[in-house]
């Protein structure tokens, strides 16, 4: 947040060989402009959170390459957004009255507006919906109880994962007993689908690391959620390949199975079109 430090900032990491700089949520508006400024005066991309004082049509202003995470439309589409971003700490109002106000109050038109004015920019979305599952599914015991925990270190799970998860599971109801996280999760699975339909620009993302997020299985199961919310097999997996390749300009080498191009193939024992779970089916790795 210290605008005087951007331009040695920049410097910096231009030096040590960095693609992007990523930005966080916290990060004031003015700080936001100036780092985005001075990046892309030096041919520096952004990517990362959009900065919750920030609105969509800003940080599409301000070149950033791609935007994480499921609530981006959830916090833009709601009749109060304008006024969450003027807070002096939007953080510190995100509580469950809150968030029930992100699910009634959500404008699917307002939504439809933004993401046009999304697909015309060269703006990514990468929704990593798994974040949101983890709070819809806290309180439940199967979900909280996976064998797959074996693999996680100790001190991640349960120095963090469990407090997380705990938290999530006491605050998801409201006082009359709507479950408000899986409201959210739900409504995050529709604006993934209203946004691949509107033509916005989609990778496959996952936050693996983040509580109940497990890395190696986690991309596959991210396409799970997004075919489970109504994007084709076909479209989720050229979301997961042919575009990261584009959005990364790699797409010469690498994204497709072309001669000429770098051999980085799974070789499954059965057809994922069929059924996106076959990606975990995997026989080999060239």
């Amino acid at each position: 947040n210290n605008i005087e430090q951007n331009s040695e900032l920049v410097a910096h990491y231009i030096e040590a060989g960095a693609d992007f700089l990523k930005t966080y949520s916290e990060l004031s508006p003015e700080a936001y402009k100036s780092l985005a400024k001075e990046a892309q005066a030096r041919g520096l991309n952004i990517a990362g959170h959009r900065p919750l004082r920030i609105s969509l049509p800003e940080a599409i202003e301000a070149n950033q390459q791609s935007i994480e995470h499921p609530r981006l439309f959830l916090f833009e589409c709601f009749d109060g957004a304008q006024k969450f971003r003027e807070l002096p700490d939007p953080i510190a109002a995100y509580d469950t009255h809150f968030r029930r106000q992100l699910v009634d109050g959500h404008d699917p038109v307002r939504c439809k507006a933004l993401m046009q004015d999304m697909s015309a920019s060269t703006t990514y979305w990468t929704p990593t919906l798994q974040v949101l599952q983890m709070s819809a599914r806290a309180g439940d015991s199967g979900f909280r109880e996976d064998p797959r925990l074996k693999y996680v270190p100790f001190i991640l799970n349960e120095g963090m994962w469990q407090g997380d998860a705990d938290q999530s599971a006491n605050r998801a109801r409201d006082k009359k007993g709507r479950n408000i996280d899986v409201e959210m999760y739900q409504l995050a699975k529709k604006s993934l689908v209203q946004a691949h339909e509107t033509g916005v620009k989609l990778l496959a993302g996952t936050d693996a690391g983040d509580s109940y997020v497990f890395p190696g299985f986690s991309i596959h199961q991210e396409l799970e959620q997004y075919v489970e919310a109504g994007i084709s097999p076909e479209d989720t997996i050229r979301i997961a390949t042919i575009e990261a390749a584009r959005f990364s300009n790699l797409d010469q080498e690498y994204g497709s199975i072309k001669v000429g191009k770098v051999a980085d193939i799974l070789v499954l024992r059965s057809n994922p079109l069929a059924d996106i779970r076959n990606t975990q089916k995997i026989e080999g790795l060239v």
